[in-house]
């Protein structure tokens, strides 16, 4: 009886010299793509509610005050002397209508921490859009009227 030997089977060639170049595209197109926060390392609680609206297009300033009261404009630590003019500075160039400032306090400061904050950012004459964080457990259990 004659015995048979084991198939050679021919080696699959898969080309690898490729993938790194796809490799590298894929981290150049996430690099490029991905919007860099001004104000990450800024440790702020934001403050809650129920009646948050998600907005469509993110205003050219960032004004934030964290819980010690340090002012930041777009990431960038600035006094109180000095906040008006960096705001303003950072507004040139936009028509009136995009002439938005975010502002976010944390939610820990009174109301005479931040009140002279907003009053130098009303001399602006733009909106100002505060920012928060959604209270989902108002939504869920609503107080009894």
């Amino acid at each position: 009886m004659a015995r048979r030997g084991k198939r050679i089977r021919p080696a699959i060639m898969v080309p690898v010299a490729s993938m790194g170049d796809i490799a590298f595209l894929l981290i150049i197109f996430f690099v490029l793509a991905a919007r860099f926060s001004e104000d990450s390392g800024i440790k702020i609680e934001r403050a809650k509610s129920e009646d948050i609206v998600k907005i469509e297009e993110h205003p050219p300033v960032s004004i934030m005050m964290d819980g010690d009261g340090q002012l930041w404009v777009d990431g960038a630590e600035v006094t109180k002397d000095n906040l008006l003019t960096s705001v303003e500075e950072r507004l040139v160039g936009y028509e009136q209508e995009r002439r938005r400032l975010l502002v976010t306090f944390d939610a820990n400061l009174t109301y005479a921490d931040f009140e002279p904050i907003a009053e130098i950012l009303a001399q602006l004459n733009a909106p100002l859009m505060m920012a928060g964080q959604l209270d989902k457990d108002a939504r869920q259990n609503p107080k009894a009227e």
